[in-house]
């Protein structure tokens, strides 16, 4: 399967983290999770992305800081 890119996805909920994992990967696109905005953050500051998809609000650091 083709690599269409690189997304993180970002959330504090398991279950929407794993939900979008498997959609977009069947998608063909490449899939980073977050487990909240400060994982995110920690992760952005190693690697780019070509998409974040972020709750908005979440402990520590909300999906605005994240972006």
């Amino acid at each position: 399967m083709a690599d269409n890119g690189k997304i993180l996805v970002v959330d504090d909920e398991p279950i929407v983290l794993r939900s979008c994992e498997r959609i977009l990967k069947s998608e063909g696109y490449s899939i980073a999770l977050a487990a909240g905005g400060q994982d995110a953050i920690n992760i952005l500051q190693k690697d780019d992305y070509d998409l974040v998809i972020t709750d908005l609000k979440m402990p520590e650091a909300d999906g605005i800081q994240v972006l």
